[in-house]
């Protein structure tokens, strides 16, 4: 039996003990309008119903469902909790209204930490609206928009017009400028904090600015029409970001611990010591970390490529380029001995050293 919300509005009202008059006194709306909302003559407008909740001291969901079992609680409150799965990290200091933090638990310093804070919890708000979606968990999803001011998600709802909703919902927590200026209420404050949570780091930052190419919005390289404008376009783009981020984040802790450790007095000591093949495998490691930082080069692309990139494009000194190639070669001689390549002088060692400090 389909549930009537003017009924549930009825039976709450003579609970109280109160008369239409003193329930629409307390709304400060019509008696009339109390009594055709009771006769299921039309809803109550949508702005209704976070003060029928209160005045009744009952859900939004119950008011939607008679459901009296569930207990639901704001949906701000409820996703505080919410994690992708087990996981020690994702404690209140690095969650944001559920959504993981990611630049604080990057200032951890430790690569394991993050890649399991960041496999393990949602990075945007665009995850959270899926997994209600998945579970068709509506209720949910509407005291969402009504918690946001997101009308049009919330009339869509109660229509049961479900492919709208998604897809406003999507325009709202994903694209700027989709939002239409005669939406009634905007869009919250709280909106725009989920959107602009790792907004850099997921490279969405230009968000808003949109171009019209071929008939297709383009927003920073994400393409925004009735095709790719899908929940499921939307979570595959953030999966495979996922993965760029921890490349990019594995190869600066590294950088960040390597130049903590290789230091200048390191190497002056190394060098006083006479430690010069420590100094040339050890300086060797210095650059490639620099280096492979800069181009976010995982291991799989050899040394002497990277070398070679950075020299052609961003050194125009020969006698320097020539210096880090030999440089290199010389930590192979000292690696794989069979290579029996000309040994890097002391003089040139510091020249290396002093630039590649100044590098890092």
């Amino acid at each position: 039996m389909e549930h009537s919300i003017g009924k549930t509005i009825a039976e709450l009202r003579k609970a109280k003990g109160w008369t239409q008059i003193e329930l629409a006194e307390k709304l400060q709306v019509s008696d009339k309008a109390v009594s055709k909302w009771e006769k299921d003559g039309g809803a109550p407008s949508l702005e209704f119903f976070p003060a029928l909740a209160s005045v009744f001291s009952v859900t939004i969901d119950y008011l939607m469902t008679g459901n009296k079992k569930e207990n639901i609680h704001s949906f701000s409150s409820e996703i505080a909790k919410q994690t992708k799965g087990e996981i020690e990290v994702s404690k209140e200091q690095y969650l944001v209204n559920g959504i993981l933090d990611i630049e604080k638990v990057v200032a951890e310093n430790n690569y394991d930490f993050v890649e399991k804070a960041i496999n393990e919890s949602y990075i945007h708000i665009v995850e959270i609206i899926h997994n209600y979606i998945t579970k068709n968990n509506w209720k949910k999803i509407f005291e969402f928009a009504i918690d946001n001011n997101v009308h049009v998600v919330a009339k869509a709802i109660l229509k049961q017009r479900y492919d709208i909703a998604e897809t406003k919902l999507l325009e709202v927590i994903w694209c700027d400028d989709m939002i239409k200026p005669d939406w009634q209420g905007g869009v919250s404050k709280q909106i725009r904090e989920y959107r602009k949570l790792n907004q850099e780091l997921l490279g969405l930052t230009t968000l808003g600015k949109k171009s019209m190419k071929g008939g297709v919005w383009e927003y920073s390289g994400i393409m925004y029409d009735k095709d790719f404008a899908t929940f499921d376009y939307a979570i595959k783009y953030l999966r495979n970001k996922r993965v760029e981020i921890l490349s990019e984040i594995k190869t600066k802790i590294a950088y960040q611990n390597i130049q903590s450790e290789l230091n200048k007095e390191y190497f002056e000591k190394q060098i006083k010591n006479e430690n010069f093949e420590i100094v040339i495998i050890k300086l060797c490691v210095l650059l490639e970390t620099i280096l492979r930082s800069k181009y976010n080069c995982d291991s799989e692309v050899d040394f002497s490529e990277i070398l070679e990139k950075y020299c052609v494009e961003y050194l125009h000194d020969e006698k320097i380029s020539s210096l880090l190639h030999k440089l290199r070669k010389s930590r192979n001689s000292l690696v794989h001995p069979d290579q029996n390549e000309s040994m890097i002088s002391l003089d040139e060692l510091k020249a290396c050293v002093d630039y590649i400090l100044n590098l890092a």
